[in-house]
């Protein structure tokens, strides 16, 4: 009985530490703007303010302060490190800065991380890691597609106050194989329906379940 115990509250200790290491993989995107897109959000909130639209002229005036989302870090066949996020938080951007913040709150940044690729359609967009000695590891992908009721987790950060704050959220797969023909062709691909909470800001975080400790994106 006593070895049991043991057994899990070490299996237990193996969970929790992973899923603190999350916060290392799983990281704040933001796009540095250009001088002409930096130019044109001051101008255009500047429009909007005169005109008496204060709240529009503010979605403006923020964005030039800094738009951010989430992504992760996955290692390519080539064995360096990138970092997979949405199209739409990386779009316009010339490169990606990017914050990796650990459960004290301390912060290390990657600077000038530049866009390799990216697909409108699909809204995905993959970024050179500038600085790979700060990348402790990355996620691995999940090999099978969940099935209607599996468990999993949505990490990233999304807003709160207007500054990024950690979340990860557990929900289910109410349908592996959600078809939206007006969204994407649906013979070329599929959503995951799911109640993992995914809020303003988890924009490029990624989709989790669990296999054995550690967690795979799917």
């Amino acid at each position: 009985m006593k070895k049991g115990f043991v057994f899990l509250c070490l299996l237990f200790s193996v969970f929790v530490l992973f899923a603190d290491d999350l916060r290392d993989v799983v990281v704040i995107v933001k796009p540095k703007y250009p001088e002409k897109i930096l130019t044109f959000l001051e101008d255009t909130g500047t429009y909007f303010k005169k005109a008496g639209y204060d709240d529009i002229s503010k979605l403006f005036k923020n964005a030039k302060e800094g738009v951010f989302g989430s992504g992760f870090f996955i290692r390519g066949a080539d064995g360096k490190f990138y970092v997979l996020t949405n199209q739409h938080v990386a779009a316009y951007g010339e490169s990606l800065t990017l914050e990796i913040v650990d459960i004290d709150g301390n912060v290390k940044k990657i600077e000038d991380c530049t866009v390799i690729a990216a697909n409108e359609e699909l809204d995905l967009a993959i970024a050179a890691v500038s600085d790979p000695l700060k990348v402790p590891f990355a996620l691995e992908f999940a090999k099978k597609t969940p099935r209607d009721g599996d468990d999993v987790w949505s990490a990233g950060y999304p807003g709160f106050g207007g500054e990024p704050l950690w979340q990860l959220g557990k929900g289910v797969v109410s349908n592996s194989k959600a078809r939206i023909p007006a969204m994407v062709n649906p013979k070329k691909s599929f959503f995951i329906q799911h109640s993992a909470p995914i809020d303003s800001g988890n924009s490029g975080g990624p989709l989790l379940v669990r296999s054995g400790a550690k967690y795979e994106v799917v």
